[in-house]
């Protein structure tokens, strides 16, 4: 269940969090559907591995982290993932080797939407709704500052109403 994460970091995020089901793996680590015990909130628990052997791979973990607290910390921003929380496990005799990242949880992303209504297609009106929502996205982030340079349909989520979150900024500059 843990995919080489630290124990330490799944069993303290299992103190606040229900963790549910595996809903995506990459490179960097995978992430987790999950209910905050407390409220009951859905939220993804995104486990990021931190490999200090790699500058590159570290830089993108921080890179992230920072971005998506800055942009949940804009008050009007409803076009990225929502950071709820961070959390890290410190070890007295090693560096922190991985770390997780709390947001909202989404419906799904355009990626399972291609997939789930291949056969199906989409209306006109659909996909008019999807571009306009990706490209207010897109030009949030951009007036931000930010640019994401990873958009891909896995990137892109989307909420019960089809407003469109992105997220994943490890590449974003």
């Amino acid at each position: 269940m843990m995919h080489s994460l630290d124990p330490n970091l799944f069993l303290q995020a299992k103190k606040t969090y229900k963790i549910l089901d595996l809903i995506g793996e990459g490179s960097y680590g995978s992430v987790y559907q999950g209910k905050h015990r407390a409220s009951g909130k859905a939220v993804a628990l995104k486990f990021v591995k931190f490999d200090y052997s790699c500058y590159y791979a570290c830089k993108l973990a921080l890179r992230e982290m920072s971005l998506l607290r800055q942009l949940s910390s804009m008050k009007d921003n409803i076009f990225t993932a929502n950071l709820l929380d961070i959390i890290v496990t410190e070890h007295e005799d090693k560096p922190i080797s991985c770390f997780c990242l709390v947001m909202d949880l989404e419906c799904l992303s355009v990626d399972q939407l291609l997939k789930n209504n291949a056969e199906d297609g989409f209306s006109s009106k659909h996909i008019k709704v999807l571009v306009y929502n990706l490209l207010c996205s897109v030009n949030f982030l951009h007036t931000a500052g930010i640019m994401h340079r990873d958009i891909k349909p896995g990137n892109i989520l989307l909420d019960a109403k089809c407003a469109i979150k992105i997220c994943d900024f490890g590449q974003a500059r």
